[in-house]
């Protein structure tokens, strides 16, 4: 099993690893810490890989923008989250970009996918590779769960605080391993429990993916959203089957589904950026401060303001 990231100009390898199967080691937990350094970019890489499981936690810092390619000889389920930065994925040929990863969102990809081109400034993130193998050990082998995501997600709160976890691990050995491995199964149960239910829904490939546009639109556009008329015509849908589409594959309406993630961002900025509540409001796009309270109050049951003190 080998990886291998390079630079897409030159085809110029900055880093290539070859790993025992499935991740094996000798050691509880295997580890290595890295960095490369050129006139054009700086990285650190921090790795940790055990069976089944491989984790990378980089930092690309760069003067302009950087094209990369990684990749891997074997498909794995693959979690990037976006600490912070942003970070493009595009067509090998460079002439397509696919989407884009900015900080506290996350992409899954579970259909194997092995070579990635990608470019960035500046970008931190965490890469979670499980092997086929073991995702197949942990959900059953008959299971067809099928958790990738199209587009780039925010971060739940639940999530966020997961990863921050894997950041830290501070422990050794055995404790690491099983540290590591409990923060991992706390991801895989989240999303399988949040898959939505496509299948069953007999919608289209493709209005499944202008479903999960829609959904990316109403995150990037918190504070001024869209009526139902103007996020179908952006997403290419009619409205009946926006509505319709968004509630059975995302769970929620789609002014549901804003609420939610208004009272995820205002409890993230009142509780780790300890920001007024007025300046919460107004950030997740409420004029009257005493709705924003009210709604805050009616999600989580406490106070705003109280958020601020712990």
């Amino acid at each position: 099993m080998e990886i291998r990231l390079s630079e897409h100009s030159t085809g110029k390898t900055i880093y290539q690893q070859v790993y025992p199967d499935n991740f094996n080691s000798t050691l509880d937990v295997q580890e290595e810490d890295r960095k490369f350094s050129t006139a054009s970019y700086d990285i650190n890489l921090s790795e940790n890989w055990f069976e089944g499981i491989h984790i990378a936690h980089f930092n690309i810092h760069s003067a302009e923008t950087q094209h990369f390619c990684l990749a891997c000889d074997e498909g794995h389920l693959g979690f990037f989250f976006c600490l912070s930065g942003i970070v493009h994925s595009y067509s090998d040929d460079l002439k397509q970009r696919l989407f884009s990863i900015k900080q506290n969102q996350f992409y899954i990809d579970s259909h194997s996918k092995k070579n990635t081109t990608f470019s960035t400034m500046a970008v931190q993130g965490i890469l979670i590779r499980l092997t086929q193998d073991y995702y197949r050990k942990i959900v059953n082998e008959e299971s067809e769960s099928d958790i990738s995501s199209s587009l780039p997600w925010e971060m739940p709160f639940e999530v966020k605080n997961i990863v921050k976890g894997l950041t830290i691990a501070p422990f050794k050995g055995r404790a690491k391993r099983l540290f590591i491995e409990s923060k991992i199964l706390e991801i895989l149960v989240y999303y399988i429990n949040q898959q939505p239910e496509v299948s069953a829904s007999g919608m289209k490939e493709e209005d499944v993916k202008k479903i999960l546009l829609a959904k990316a639109i109403v995150e990037d556009n918190i504070q001024k959203p869209y009526s139902i008329i103007e996020l179908s015509r952006k997403a290419g849908l009619n409205d009946y089957k926006l509505k319709k589409g968004f509630k059975e594959i995302i769970g929620h309406t789609v002014f549901g589904y804003l609420n939610h993630i208004r009272m995820e961002k205002a409890y993230q900025l009142l509780y780790s950026e300890k920001k007024a509540v007025n300046e919460v409001s107004f950030l997740v796009g409420y004029k009257n401060s005493q709705h924003f309270i009210t709604a805050f109050k009616k999600k989580f049951n406490i106070l705003p303001g109280s958020l601020k003190r712990i």
